[in-house]
């Protein structure tokens, strides 16, 4: 796997993860489960997962206990910015969707506006 993928693969599984702990799925600390387990689930190398995995860590949202695991970090430990960080990423999802919806729209009137175009044609 080339560095650029795998590195694409680490953003990808660590958004998973921060997704399950802002919907509260994982709850501050709970355990992540293994990084082999991560591995094998996402069918990802396990240097993938670590990556995923410091950089949540670097984010404030998990701690890792060598020897122990992954565990989510309690919310009152994280600093300001990284609760702001957290914030301007949900901001970031919020805004890709309204993306996601104002194409789909237009699209949707484009469509209508061809329909009526027939539509009058034909009266």
């Amino acid at each position: 796997m080339d560095q650029k993928h795998e590195r694409l693969g680490s953003r990808d599984l660590a958004e998973q993860i921060r997704r399950e702990i802002r919907r509260g799925d994982l709850a501050p600390g709970a355990k992540l489960r293994s990084y082999r387990d991560l591995a094998t689930t996402n069918g990802i190398a396990i240097n993938t997962v670590r990556e995923a995995v410091r950089q949540l860590e670097h984010e404030g949202l998990v701690a890792i206990r060598h020897g122990s695991g992954a565990y989510v970090a309690d919310i009152d430990e994280r600093t300001a910015d990284e609760q702001l960080q957290d914030v301007r990423g949900e901001l970031e999802d919020v805004r890709q969707e309204l993306q996601r919806a104002i194409s789909a729209l237009s699209a949707a009137d484009s469509r209508l506006s061809d329909a009526a175009d027939r539509l009058g044609k034909l009266s």
